[in-house]
């Protein structure tokens, strides 16, 4: 085996990294609720958990329209009054099962894996590990935050 630091870069130009990097203003959706108002709307509301641990921002919509790419574990930007889903949860759920799949190859397809992978994963919340293995890293996902 060789030793050594990993490649850093692929031919797309993404830089690989190794560890978790929060982003600004990236998060995660927690404690989603939808409840019926009583003008026969919904109100909405959940926490936003910041990445880079300062804490978390409530959020509320009354008399909203349902908002289908919202819900618990979707994760996006939060800036000023404005958030932006970047991921999904139906995206989020089928991000999992990509990434566990990853995680059940041998080391050295994992570590091809790393080498030639997007952003997709940080947009996640995920981080790889030494062992090129994914994981749970954004604060919203692996505790309710503050």
């Amino acid at each position: 085996m060789i030793e050594g630091s990993p490649p850093a870069s692929n031919a797309g130009g993404y830089k690989a990294r190794i560890g978790w990097h929060p982003r600004p203003e990236w998060g995660t959706v927690r404690n989603y609720i939808e409840v019926p108002n009583d003008i026969g709307g919904i109100d909405i509301a959940c926490k936003f958990i910041f990445d880079d641990g300062s804490g978390s921002a409530p959020l509320v919509w009354h008399n909203s329209d349902p908002i289908p790419d919202l819900g618990e574990y979707a994760r996006g930007v939060h800036a000023g009054d404005h958030i932006t889903i970047k991921v999904s949860v139906s995206g989020m759920n089928g991000a999992e099962n990509v990434f566990n799949q990853i995680n059940g190859m041998d080391a050295g397809e994992r570590a091809l894996m790393f080498m030639d992978c997007s952003d997709i994963h940080e947009d996640c919340g995920w981080a790889w590990t030494h062992e090129y293995r994914l994981v749970k890293s954004a604060p919203g996902l692996i505790e309710l935050g503050r």
